[in-house]
């Protein structure tokens, strides 16, 4: 393969894989919605380096065009492409090991679209960045046999919403696990809830300041007792009746989420359901 064979290739390597690495993730939001944004990050990544591979291998190619070393130009003619493939692929290999070494002990969550179904995995952090990329939760709303709900009141340690009356149970499904499975970890884990059963009520999307939530709305029925088996994420826990959650919406005293929910739904059914 001669030297303008291969600084042509280079060029086309070069120019495609920058145009796909500064625009790619809308082409394929486009074209493959059923890919997570994730995914596309990593991809965009990826041509990013190839890029930078091409280039270099552009540099090399034009050295050995000006050199007057006979050998290095035929090296560079038989060479360059290939060696810039082997770069690319160990490139990838380091990638894969560096991101698998900082997320190692991070959970991962469950990137969504918008028709509720899973695209893949995500770090937890990369989606509480300001991203706004959709993931899922899970929320168990507690009522009791006196027509109370059971909240909880998140401590001011919490970067979102810290000190504020919530949802008794909330928390992110992780990858790979069933969302039964993830509604019983939570509980237990917030509320110290075993052995119950829970109805899937309603499903819906809520977008905050810092994120984009798929929220999975349970309900249960139980008089406790309770106790957070999560310490650092629960500061207590007690039911609250129909005037009392309604005298304080709109006060800040709840989380804008939970609001959402109340208005819509709960502060109707305490008032006029059986449980």
């Amino acid at each position: 393969m001669g030297l303008n064979i291969q600084l042509a290739l280079a060029i086309l390597f070069a120019i495609s894989a920058l145009t796909l690495g500064l625009k790619q993730p809308d082409v394929l939001k486009k074209t493959s919605p059923n890919i997570s944004p994730y995914a596309r990050l990593l991809a965009r990544q990826a041509f990013r380096r190839l890029a930078a591979i091409a280039a270099l291998a552009i540099a090399t190619i034009f050295v050995a065009k000006s050199s007057q070393h006979s050998q290095l130009a035929e090296w560079c003619a038989n060479y360059t492409i290939p060696t810039a493939i082997l770069l690319f692929l160990a490139s990838e290999v380091l990638a894969g090991r560096l991101r698998k070494h900082k997320w190692n002990n991070t959970e991962m969550v469950v990137l969504m679209n918008e028709q509720g179904k899973a695209l893949g995995p995500c770090p937890r952090p990369l989606v509480h960045n300001g991203s706004m990329w959709l993931h899922a939760v899970v929320h168990l709303h507690v009522f009791d046999n006196k027509r109370r709900l059971l909240l909880q009141l998140r401590p001011n340690t919490k970067k979102i919403q810290p000190g504020k009356w919530d949802t008794a149970v909330g928390g992110h499904i992780a990858y790979g696990e069933k969302l039964q499975d993830a509604l019983k970890r939570e509980t237990y884990e917030e509320i110290g809830l075993n052995n119950f059963e829970a109805q899937l009520t309603r499903k819906y999307i809520w977008t905050s300041d810092v994120e984009q939530e798929y929220v999975f709305v349970f309900e249960t029925t139980a008089n406790g007792p309770f106790e957070t088996k999560n310490v650092g994420e629960v500061d207590e826990l007690r039911f609250w009746n129909a005037d009392e959650l309604r005298k304080n919406i709109d006060s800040g005293v709840f989380t804008p989420n939970f609001e959402k929910e109340l208005k819509e739904d709960i502060i109707d059914r305490l008032e006029h359901t059986t449980f």
